[in-house]
């Protein structure tokens, strides 16, 4: 099943090894813990923040650094090197500093001025996809969505992510009195590092946040609830903290010599593992993205130059590993002007996004496939929709959501034997068959019913007088799956769409699984009588959001109710908006026919199970505002899906939307080699497992964070 299953990372978070642990203190020398003299804190346990698995080595690219005018700051060039210390070149070459390699090293983070800059390196054609200024220097998200960053407000801060699908940032942290620096997400994606302020001694601690990265719009999956969680590392002075994909933390801390370089890869606690020589700008290390080797900038007495250099795990530590230079920046040919280095990224080499096109003979051959796609080992139940008429099959998109199932269209006469094939296969136990019909008798006949019955399969049929008490019908269904089950996250909105056309609502469908809401039919720019008594007479209801230009109209009806109002100039335009809205951090992508509603509605109805954006295109092109969103998404984006086949949406377009999504992220691709990862507490259920699953993707679209408890649906036969 595409259901989730939980993780030691996910099932988390006390405290590690118990608040007033004393851990330790200035290090004597490389590879040895501090002695324990340390203020207290909860320490560091890798197996708390990371995942089972980790890339192996082949993933390790070039390592890029900002080379430093000593006579003139301002004058910086980004510059790459192999380990072995051969130049990389690129298609431009960048005046920058502060580098970050995106997840799926496709994309570069700089701060060429007054905030970071997204480029792509190796296609001249995409350089700047999208600037994002922000006032410092941050890390990426693990996902690929968003960049960490601080902002100030008179005399507090706060640590965001800033979305590059979209100009909305979202809080990471709780306001804060000191300046938590460049902040390290953890590769789980929930959590953050970042820099604090002892209160005792003065001097500059790590701490860790339950800062959850934004995967969605809906912003009661993302709003912080702790305070920073001291680690107990002021004695060294902690401070540029990076955390590596198998969960090793590492920072700058006061050495004998100056700054040093330290890691923490379990309750021992930090050993230092290099010294970087004088204190000087730019020592924030970078880990390879297999974890197995840590790339740093040693710098000369009076900071004037400076060596790239890396140190490597030996076995499964660091202490005691090796060190090599990497380049020295005095001597690199051709340049006679003095310069040092600041701040190395380790670029992630990885494999393009999948791009999967799932399509029959028909379109319910098309619903089938993406039925087996979505649902490889079977489900709980599914739902089975018009393959004739449109308006109810829109309405079951979050129904599908709820209920983790598929939607199976069918003509309305009777039972198409391959639809009932895929339901004994989803379904192979009599005990456990359960189908939702959505429509009336006249869309899905009797007959279709009175056949699943006697193949053992428990009916429920969600009906109304039209499509629009249809679409109320639904929604019912929904609050009853819900009840009693609400949590920190409630179930507080409603989506619109007109039910004259299909467009809309197949772009809102996603978005309104998000929030755990139903999609309701509007008759145009008029909100039916039905639609208005069931908002009406749900207290709970804040916001009525309208998709499309027609639902933007109608919405009005609810007055201080109304909520946002996204409408394109065409039906493209509109999925793109809702994309960029409420899917910033899309892993997976799909792509409909936006003029032919039949492979569409199942796609997207797919889409809203795994909590990701079904974006509109032409059966031969991509509209300009598709493929802007598409390119933004372009970081996050691990998995493509392409509904229908090649008659229905083109293999160039297919080719076109592939390229978009790049490569996927280095340790959330479902498709980059990987191994177990050793330092997480790795259940023998899962040993072996390798890489990301389609089950960790959605985890990862829907997980809350710790405290924020998500409603939980119980379909008709389990209630």
């Amino acid at each position: 099943m595409k259901t989730p299953t939980s993780s030691p990372a996910s099932a988390r978070r006390t405290v590690a090894f118990g608040v007033g642990t004393v851990l330790l203190a200035t290090a004597a020398g490389l590879g040895a813990a501090a002695p324990a003299s340390a203020a207290p804190g909860q320490g560091w346990d890798p197996s708390l923040y990371n995942v089972e698995w980790i890339p192996t080595t082949d993933a390790d690219g070039e390592i890029t650094v900002a080379r430093i005018n000593n006579d003139d700051p301002s004058s910086t060039q980004a510059m790459s090197f192999k380990r072995d210390g051969s130049p990389v070149q690129y298609s431009t070459m960048y005046a920058a500093k502060d580098l970050a390699w995106a997840p799926g090293g496709d994309l570069l983070a700089r701060v060429p001025s007054g905030g970071f800059d997204i480029s792509n390196l190796s296609d001249p054609t995409l350089e700047n996809v999208r600037a994002v200024s922000r006032p410092t220097s941050g890390q990426w998200s693990p996902f690929g969505d968003s960049l960490t960053s601080t902002t100030q407000n008179g005399s507090t801060f706060t640590n965001r992510a800033a979305w590059l699908v979209s100009t909305r940032t979202e809080a990471l942290t709780k306001s804060l009195t000191e300046d938590p620096g460049v902040s390290a997400p953890t590769p789980d994606g929930l959590s953050l590092v970042v820099t604090v302020r002892d209160a005792g001694t003065g001097k500059r601690d790590l701490a860790t946040v339950d800062a959850d990265f934004p995967r969605s719009g809906n912003a009661m999956w993302n709003s912080p609830l702790n305070d920073p969680a001291p680690l107990g590392f002021s004695d060294l002075d902690a401070h540029d903290p990076v955390v590596s994909n198998d969960g090793t933390l590492a920072f700058i801390g006061t050495g004998a010599d100056g700054d040093a370089l330290y890691v923490v890869e379990g309750a021992a606690g930090p050993v230092q593992v290099a010294s970087l020589g004088a204190t000087c700008a730019g020592h924030r290390p970078s880990f390879s993205p297999s974890g197995r080797s840590l790339a740093f900038v040693a710098s000369s007495t009076d900071c004037a130059s400076s060596t790239l250099k890396i140190v490597d795990k030996t076995g499964n530590t660091f202490a005691g590993g090796a060190e090599s230079v990497v380049v020295d920046s005095a001597n690199l040919p051709g340049t006679a002007v003095a310069a040092h280095f600041e701040s190395p990224s380790w670029r992630p080499l990885t494999v393009p996004a999948s791009t999967t096109r799932l399509g029959g003979a028909d379109r319910v051959a098309t619903g089938i496939a993406v039925s087996k796609d979505g649902w490889p080992e079977g489900s709980s139940g599914a739902i089975i929709a018009s393959s004739e008429s449109f308006p109810d099959a829109l309405v079951a998109g979050p129904l599908a959501g709820a209920s983790d199932s598929p939607l199976l269209i069918n003509p309305a006469a009777k039972l198409d034997p391959r639809v009932l094939a895929e339901l004994k296969r989803l379904m192979p136990a009599k005990a456990d068959r359960f189908v939702y019909i959505v429509g009336g008798t006249g869309v899905i006949s009797k007959a279709v019913q009175t056949t699943l019955a006697s193949n053992g399969f428990t009916v429920s049929r969600l009906s109304g007088t039209d499509r629009f008490t249809t679409s109320v019908r639904v929604a019912k269904e929904l609050d009853l799956g819900f009840a009693g089950s609400e949590g920190f996250l409630t179930r507080d909105a409603v989506f619109l769409a007109d039910g004259m056309n299909f467009p809309d609502a197949l772009s809102a469908g996603p978005a309104a699984s998000l929030f755990f809401a139903p999609v309701l039919l509007t008759n145009g720019g008029t909100t039916p009588a039905s639609v208005k008594t069931y908002v009406n007479g749900r207290a709970a209801i804040k916001k009525a959001h309208a998709i499309g230009g027609a639902a933007a109209k109608a919405v009005g009806t609810f007055g201080s109710r109304a909520g946002e109002k996204i409408s394109g100039t065409d039906r493209f335009a509109t999925s793109a908006l809702v994309a960029q809205r409420w899917f910033p951090a899309a892993t997976r992508v799909g792509y409909a026919n936006g003029m032919s509603f039949p492979d569409a509605v199942t796609g997207g109805a797919s889409m809203s199970a795994y909590h990701q954006p079904l974006l509109l295109v032409s059966p031969k092109a991509v509209p300009a505002t598709v493929n802007t969103v598409s390119l933004a998404l372009r970081p996050a984006t691990d998995d493509v899906a392409v509904f229908g086949g090649a008659g229905v949406v083109s293999d160039a377009v297919r080719t076109q939307v592939g390229a978009n999504a790049g490569a996927q992220t280095v340790l959330w691709g479902l498709d980059v080699p990987s191994v177990d990862n050793p330092l997480a507490a790795v259940p023998a259920a899962v040993a072996g497992a390798k890489a990301a699953s389609r089950a960790d993707q959605v985890a990862r679209a829907t997980e809350a964070r710790p405290g924020h408890t998500a409603p939980t649906f119980r379909s008709a036969n389990q209630r």
